[in-house]
């Protein structure tokens, strides 16, 4: 996956109404690269249960957001402000929360 930063971002990932977007990717990416497996876009598509270009345009969203880190390969990584996020997903002990 090749990340372009053309788009400009006008809403913040802390904001409540952005940030539910971005719940069940930022969760997948945090569950599966703490496993130490590999993580890239295909591997969250299907961990999420969407298509790989909805997967895609997210996973852009998220890298504009500065919440994950893309390398030359498309392994995703959290940054720390994505980490942040994503254990507040899934609990202080790794336990998924259920979505209001």
């Amino acid at each position: 996956m090749t990340i372009t930063t053309s788009t400009q971002v006008t809403a913040s990932c802390c904001d409540p109404e952005e940030k539910h977007k971005y719940v069940d990717f930022l969760r997948a990416v945090f569950t599966v690269t703490d496993g130490r497996e590999p993580s890239g876009v295909a591997t969250i598509a299907v961990r999420v249960g969407t298509t790989n270009a909805a997967a895609e345009d997210t996973v852009r969203a998220l890298y504009e957001h500065g919440l994950v880190r893309v390398d030359g390969d498309g392994w995703l990584t959290l940054t720390e402000h994505g980490m942040e996020h994503a254990r507040a997903a899934v609990g202080h002990r790794g336990v998924p929360r259920a979505r209001s």
